[in-house]
């Protein structure tokens, strides 16, 4: 019995990886970076890179193309990468079930702006389920901030300057602004000089950064160009950029689901402006450092964190 018992351990440790090569190799996905994969982890940029040599080796396959100081994940770490996070997701589900064994279940009321919900929530609601398997959780989407005056909302994401008066507030994420737009838009100016200069630009009228803001921070020429569309919400704005009609000043933050998916790409790469910061917002502080609204902010935060690096195209 027990040589059977080591030949089944031998067999899974053959399958299996090392668990810090995984952890490596799922922050350096998420970031498409190295460097701030190893900072994220409190490692040198070299261990980390070592761990995922060996992940490799132990594959059999390249996870990552090495160009100079970019990784870009190739199709098998692209694959490979989901199920990877699916069981780290996985692992934190039954951790937290574990922790919560017994307890009562608790309910997290949370309010988000329709721009913020219909496009990076909406996303990673499997994540925060998964996350969150003992709280019971009830979003309601609203493009106006909340006042708090019942007790139907326990916090909310809000996004601007920080809350004033009586509420209380954490920051999440500062959100930047680069230019974006789809691929096949793009391919029509294969040649041209300043693309700025002849394409369509998409403004959002909601935020208070615009083209103009944008030009001014890069030391670009004010543009002369008066092809424009205007919306009024961030959701709209990408929309019409998914669909080959122009270029839009927008979040990376709102926008990181169809950059990782390669829907948009950023025509001119990293190069942007900073936007707004996205704050979770509580009547009390008791309220906001409770359990379940620290345990939310925190998911929150990190998540924010991982969302993928824009890269240069051109």
């Amino acid at each position: 019995m027990k040589s059977k018992i080591m030949r089944e351990s031998d067999k899974a440790n053959k399958s299996i990886p090392p668990l810090t090569s995984l952890r490596c190799f799922d922050i350096a996905a998420q970031f498409d970076n190295f460097t701030v994969a190893a900072e994220h982890l409190f490692r040198a940029p070299s261990a980390v890179s070592h761990q995922i040599l060996a992940l490799e080796e132990f594959l059999g396959q390249p996870l990552f193309l090495r160009t100079g100081k970019k990784v870009v994940l190739t199709g098998v770490g692209r694959e490979y990468h989901l199920f990877v996070r699916e069981a780290f997701d996985l692992i934190a589900a039954a951790t937290e079930s574990a922790r919560s064994s017994g307890r009562l279940r608790e309910t997290i009321r949370l309010s988000v702006a329709p721009s913020f919900g219909n496009t990076w929530l909406i996303t990673h609601l499997g994540s925060l389920l998964a996350h969150f398997p003992f709280f019971d959780l009830n979003i309601t989407t609203d493009q106006y901030p909340t006042t708090f005056a019942g007790r139907d909302i326990d916090c909310e994401i809000r996004y601007g300057d920080k809350p004033l008066g009586k509420l209380e507030a954490l920051p999440l994420c500062t959100e930047r602004l680069v230019p974006l737009c789809s691929p096949t838009y793009l391919d029509q100016f294969a040649g041209s000089g300043d693309i700025l200069e002849i394409a369509t630009l998409i403004h959002t009228k909601s935020r208070k950064i615009g083209w103009a803001d944008y030009l001014s921070a890069n030391m670009l020429s004010q543009t002369t160009n008066t092809k424009s569309l205007s919306f009024d919400r961030s959701t709209f704005t990408l929309d019409v950029a998914l669909d080959g009609l122009g270029i839009a000043l927008e979040s990376t933050t709102l926008a990181g689901d169809h950059l990782r998916k390669g829907r948009l790409i950023a025509p001119f790469g990293t190069r942007g402006i900073a936007g707004y910061t996205y704050f979770l917002v509580a009547p009390s502080a008791e309220l906001l450092h409770s359990t379940r609204i620290t345990a939310l902010h925190e998911w929150l935060r990190s998540s924010l964190s991982v969302e993928p690096a824009v890269l240069s195209t051109v």
